[in-house]
């Protein structure tokens, strides 16, 4: 503190008990860089509650301690301070690390209460574009085709990824032991459920990679190895590719996780991201990734000396459209984000959880837009079914009316006949 500071704050000190100070019988006020210590008798002790030296710092913090905590300073006989005028705020330096402590939980409850509601909305919006999209791929015949199912696969997994999220994040599978949710049980209050639902999220997640490392393969093979991508059992190959291999994996994770009593094993497989195990999963959905990244690399220099050949402007603008559409939905954004910093530090940590929680959540919305809601394909089905189905109605319509047309011009010679038999029944009968 400065100095010039210390001693004006000293001299109002003084001036405060300056009435009541006894020199002969008390050792004097004194200013010690936190608080005025009054005057004080000689041989005895002076305690000030926490709560009033800190004042303004505690900001009315109440602590659960039954009894107040004090700063203390002892006036010695000899009527000086005692302590080598130290004061004792051992009690409340222990008080404002509690108050710290709250602010950081009560900081840290709204984080994850603003993070859930993020991700329960984006993940709820993913669900729903999902189930259009894989209803759209599955009811029209001209979308079903190896490139589309690709697709569909990949929004079945990610409609999964994404139903877990939103089921997680809305607390729907938890019960809570308090009415903020700020302690919950297991899931449904079982660990074999809570280790059953993290499981299937966990699968999820590594499907949700390897059918967009299958997008990359489908197309690079398209491009480069036109008749290895037209081999008949290359659909089954993409099944156990997209859906096989995570199974094993995951497998594999939760049996050695089980085994030996391993740490990951209890409480639901809390903290498994922290695990060395971890790199079981995550080492294969980085190398498939990386190899969507080459894919990338590979289409781009395709493109480029495609472009080279080419001085049409809006050719090259569509190829680099397209180009910059292929990140998300090869996944490459997880390369970004494959490493948690976590111990560094709480913002860097807290700006990753977010960034990545919400492109996890938003996954479903951006695949679904550019697969299909975007996919001329999809668009040029979907108007040529709906011609079909206009011509469909006009058909039965005109068809319709040709009917009651015949119909009516029946009716109307049948009468014409009646008439002339009621008027001359004998000539009608050539009488």
């Amino acid at each position: 503190m400065d100095l010039n500071i210390t001693e004006e704050k000293s001299v109002k000190c003084y001036q405060k008990y300056r009435e009541i100070f006894n020199s002969t019988a008390m050792c004097p006020p004194v200013w010690d860089d936190i608080f005025c210590w009054p005057p004080t008798t000689f041989g005895q002790m002076v305690s000030v509650p926490c709560t009033i030296v800190f004042k303004e710092s505690l900001n009315n913090y109440k602590s659960d301690q039954s009894s107040p905590l004090i700063a203390i300073r002892k006036c010695a006989p000899n009527g000086t301070w005692d302590w080598n005028n130290w004061t004792n705020y051992s009690q409340c330096f222990d008080l404002l690390q509690a108050f710290e402590n709250d602010i950081s939980n009560e900081n840290g409850s709204t984080f994850a209460t603003i993070l859930r509601y993020l991700v329960l909305t984006c993940s709820s919006a993913s669900v729903i574009c999902l189930v259009i999209s894989i209803v759209v791929f599955s009811i029209f015949k001209p979308l079903r085709c190896e490139r589309n199912t690709v697709h569909k696969n990949l929004c079945i997994a990610l409609l999964l990824q994404s139903m877990i999220l939103a089921l997680v994040s809305s607390h729907a599978l938890f019960i809570p032991e308090t009415d903020d949710y700020s302690h919950t049980t297991h899931f449904l209050n079982s660990t074999f459920l809570c280790k059953l639902m993290k499981g299937i999220g966990i699968y999820a997640s590594i499907s949700t990679v390897y059918w967009m490392f299958i997008e990359g393969l489908s197309l690079h093979t398209t491009l480069y190895v036109t008749p290895f991508y037209k081999n008949k059992h290359l659909m089954k190959v993409y099944y156990f590719i997209g859906w096989g291999i995570p199974l094993v994996l995951l497998g594999i994770w939760i049996i050695i996780s089980e085994s030996r009593n391993h740490p990951v094993a209890d409480l639901c497989w809390k903290g498994y991201g922290t695990s060395s195990l971890i790199w079981i999963i995550t080492g294969p959905m980085i190398i498939a990734l990386t190899l969507n990244f080459l894919f990338l690399i590979n289409i781009i220099r395709l493109l480029i000396s495609k472009l080279s050949r080419s001085l049409e402007k809006k050719k090259a603008f569509k190829m680099i459209k397209a180009t910059a559409f292929l990140i998300p939905l090869l996944g490459l954004e997880h390369l970004v984000f494959c490493i948690n910093p976590r111990g560094t530090s709480p913002q860097l940590e807290s700006t990753y959880i977010i960034i990545n929680a919400t492109i996890q959540s938003l996954q479903g919305i951006a695949v679904s837009t550019l697969y299909c809601f975007l996919n001329h394909e999809v668009r040029k089905a979907m108007q040529s079914s709906m011609k079909r189905k206009r011509l469909s109605n006009s058909t039965a319509a005109e068809l319709k009316a040709l009917t009651m047309y015949e119909f009516s011009e029946n009716l109307s010679a049948m009468r014409r006949i009646m008439n002339r038999f009621s008027s001359d029944p004998i000539r009608f009968h050539g009488k």
